[in-house]
């Protein structure tokens, strides 16, 4: 998992797939320009970082740990970072239809 700057000019082999055969979302195309929150999106990393291992492997325990790391999400921010997003999104897609 990572929080960082999408780059819509490199494309997979499936988007590539999806672009020719004319299926592909409403959003394709939109990049979020993510540089006024590097500083949250660094914390956020930090806290997935964190608690990347164990919760994939299933070493901590989920029900103390996966809270934990929910909050720890929401003290650094990540909240506003999906309300920024999501705000831009909708006012893309408002102009881009």
């Amino acid at each position: 998992f990572s929080v960082g700057v999408y780059d819509p000019t490199v494309l997979t082999d499936a988007e590539t797939i999806a672009l020719a055969e004319g299926r592909y979302t409403k959003g394709y195309g939109a990049a979020f320009d993510s540089s006024a929150w590097t500083t949250q999106l660094q914390q956020i990393n930090t806290v997935v970082a964190q608690y990347q291992a164990s919760l994939e492997t299933g070493s901590a325990d989920l029900e103390t740990v996966y809270p934990e790391f929910l909050a720890a999400l929401e003290a650094n921010g990540i909240n506003e970072v999906i309300q920024a997003k999501q705000a831009w999104f909708d006012e893309w897609l408002a102009n881009n239809r």
